[in-house]
């Protein structure tokens, strides 16, 4: 994969084996190209809420692969051992490895902040 910046080998992994990688907070500093903003640190996750995750997503062509990103709303539908169970409420281009109502397993790192009516937390 070429002119996607300097991922961490981990996250390159990631995105090599399930096609996406979602931004985890908790990785260290220069595991991604860019810095991206902080978040404020959630207190509560309830189950039936709806927050926001970055989405990496390996967009292939004929001659090159690219990465790219971008916003994702999730609901959470489960707690489970290691985070959470959460459907994709985002509608996804079909050659995306993910798609809108596909239920992924996250973690609390993974999301960035609460969505409500429009208005973010």
């Amino acid at each position: 994969m070429q002119n996607f910046g300097n991922f961490s080998p981990v996250v390159l992994e990631e995105i090599q084996q399930k096609g996406y990688h979602i931004l985890n907070k908790s990785l260290p500093k220069g595991s991604y190209p860019n810095e991206f903003p902080k978040f404020h640190t959630l207190n509560e996750i309830k189950i039936g809420e709806t927050f926001v995750l970055r989405l990496f997503v390996k967009i292939p062509n004929n001659i090159l692969q690219n990465i790219d990103s971008g916003l994702i709303d999730v609901k959470i539908v489960k707690k489970i051992k290691n985070g959470y169970k959460a459907e994709i409420l985002t509608l996804l281009p079909d050659f995306f490895p993910l798609s809108k109502g596909k239920i992924i397993e996250i973690k609390k790192e993974e999301i960035l902040y609460q969505q409500s009516g429009g208005e973010y937390y």
